[in-house]
């Protein structure tokens, strides 16, 4: 590959994490680069295409996509999205045309077969329409999604042997641990435990031993830092949104004023997922702060009269006393944490929305990106009895539960003594 199409490899790679994030006027002037570094090139009219689509300047997208075609009419998915801006449009003969020249280029291909056979069904000829769909699943494309569209056309479902459900289970299991989204994903789960593991709750517990007494101000910062907890999730996503903007947000109008290039941290990768766990440190590191100031002060006070008597200083009278007492909550807050880094999805949406390219997912935003939005039940199916497994592994057993428990009911009811004085 020459240095020239690398180069417009490079900038076409990164205007879609700009299209992901929603950063259109950056993806516009990435392209427009590109574009001037290789004029007619069908992978930059493809990209235009892409991005005038979801800008919804469907006029534009065609004529882009039209250019692309010009220059290499053997692209299949050019065709196929070219159907979809054609069916938007309202030019149905037309978008039939291209989703079938789709599938002559690739048979193999299940896109095509779905927006030829909804596109059918849209038309009124749903004979024509089960026959797509039964080409699908005689080349055995995404069977449970196809024959799912099959039954709702024909208004029945299709019966099944158990040996076609046995196939069908592991067919789903193959498909998760073959897709590198999710192991992404899984990764990026297991970031969000260690982040809430290694620094929100050690630093939730340093805030919770410098407020947990009854000095001046103390009832203020408490409330300050548990203030982000009640606000709901999907608004949290939102402020921060705005907050990692390039254009207008926060960060990257601090970045400028020290002469610095504008930061979009949502569009990168790396800082993308940075962003993600800086914002759940933020959100949630109050939330454990109360449950330990609640433990704290369920602590006889005795017990460190009696270790200052004895000359204990404060790191002995912490290590030798507060953390022992402190167990019981310190194992609840873990449990806590565990099972909501595993659960983590509503905050992600509105911040990130996975992107840039998925590179951002958790399991659960896996999940409903790739299994409930794509109709892909099955998959979605398989990832959520891997996610019930992940999430069984981590529940604990009723004893050690009880234990927990009763330390922060007694916690509870000391704040809330401590709060009405």
């Amino acid at each position: 590959m020459t240095k020239l199409a690398t180069a417009v490899d490079r900038l076409c790679d990164d205007a879609i994490a700009h299209i992901d994030a929603r950063r259109f006027a950056e993806a516009e002037t990435l392209l427009a680069e590109a574009r001037a570094l290789a004029p007619g090139n069908p992978k930059v009219h493809y990209h235009f295409a892409i991005l005038f689509g979801d800008m919804g300047r469907h006029a534009e997208a065609l004529a882009e996509l039209d250019a692309a075609l010009a220059g290499d009419d053997s692209d299949a998915k050019a065709h196929n999205n070219r159907g979809s801006v054609l069916q938007i449009t309202g030019r149905l003969e037309e978008a039939e045309r291209s989703f079938r020249r789709a599938l002559e280029l690739r048979p193999d291909l299940a896109l095509p077969y779905v927006n030829l056979g909804k596109l059918l069904e849209q038309r009124g000829l749903p004979a024509q329409a089960m026959g797509v769909y039964d080409q699908a699943l005689a080349r055995g494309l995404e069977p449970e999604v196809f024959e799912q569209y099959r039954a709702a056309l024909a208004g029945t479902t299709t019966p099944r042997s158990p040996d076609g459900w046995v196939k069908a289970t592991f067919d789903n299991f193959a498909q998760v641990f073959a897709n590198k989204v999710f192991f992404r994903a899984l990764i990026n789960t297991g970031l969000i435990i260690a982040v809430s593991l290694l620094v929100q709750l050690p630093l939730a517990l340093a805030m919770a031993v410098l407020l947990a007494g009854r000095q001046f101000g103390a009832v203020t910062f408490r409330m300050i830092f548990f203030l982000p907890y009640i606000l709901a999730d999907v608004a949290a996503g939102l402020i921060w949104r705005f907050v990692f903007d390039g254009d207008y947000g926060l960060v990257s109008a601090i970045s400028q004023s020290f002469g610095g290039e504008p930061v979009y941290m949502l569009a990168d990768r790396q800082l993308g997922e940075i962003a993600v766990l800086v914002v759940i440190v933020w959100k949630y590191f109050g939330f454990h702060m109360m449950l330990y100031i609640a433990g704290l002060q369920g602590i006889d006070a005795a017990l460190y009269e009696a270790a200052r008597i004895d000359g204990a200083g404060a790191w002995q009278r912490f290590r030798f006393i507060t953390l022992p007492q402190l167990a019981p909550m310190i194992r609840l807050s873990i449990f806590f944490s565990v099972i909501g880094s595993l659960q983590f999805f509503d905050m992600i949406i509105p911040l990130t929305n996975g992107g840039p390219s998925n590179s951002s997912h958790t399991i659960v935003s896996f999940l409903y990106a790739f299994g409930i939005l794509r109709m892909k039940l099955g998959f979605g199916g398989a990832v959520s009895v891997l996610l019930f497994i992940a999430r069984l592994h981590r529940s604990w057993d009723g004893s050690v539960t009880n234990k927990m428990t009763t330390g922060f009911r007694v916690g509870v009811l000391r704040l809330a003594t401590d709060a009405r004085c």
